[in-house]
């Protein structure tokens, strides 16, 4: 879908989507309070948003939708997590993307379905999640992917 707002181009919306990206990351990894929680979904959703209005494909949007679900999934809000997981997964699928990507969705429904309690269909993620980072060439961008299956993973264990 093609959307246009009068003022910013395209270049300008990628750069607001990339900051505001990175900004959710950094409130991911802080000891927030309430407010800073609302700000975390708001920053993650503009990312998305912006996304869309700099042309966005697969890949962009898959990202986009797989940190809102990690979000969601920080604020225990499994449900919302699991709806854009699914998006991601199915952005992947759609833009035929990388195994990275692939194992990113997987991840992001891994650990979805577990802070929903569903351990079967978190089982399920996580070994679809570990099979697409065995496949992962790139050496940094595999142990990414096994970084963050490793701290679902340790979760689980205590």
């Amino acid at each position: 879908m093609e959307m246009n707002i009068k003022g910013i181009d395209k270049e300008m919306h990628r750069k607001i989507a990339a900051t505001l990206f990175n900004q959710t990351w950094n409130l991911i990894e802080k000891s927030r309070n309430s407010d800073e929680n609302d700000l975390m979904i708001s920053v993650s959703q503009a990312s998305l948003f912006h996304w869309r209005f700099a042309g966005g494909g697969d890949l962009e949007l898959s990202r986009g939708h797989w940190i809102i679900s990690r979000v969601y999934s920080v604020l225990s809000m499994p449900e919302s997590a699991i709806y854009h997981g699914n998006k991601c997964l199915e952005l992947c699928k759609s833009g035929n993307l990388e195994d990275f990507e692939y194992g990113f969705a997987c991840e992001a429904l891994a650990r979805a379905h577990y802070v929903k309690g569903e351990l079967g269909e978190y089982d399920k993620y996580l070994k679809m999640a570990i099979s697409y980072a065995e496949k992962i060439k790139e050496q940094d961008d595999r142990k990414w992917l096994e970084t963050n299956i490793n701290e679902i993973e340790s979760r689980q264990k205590n």
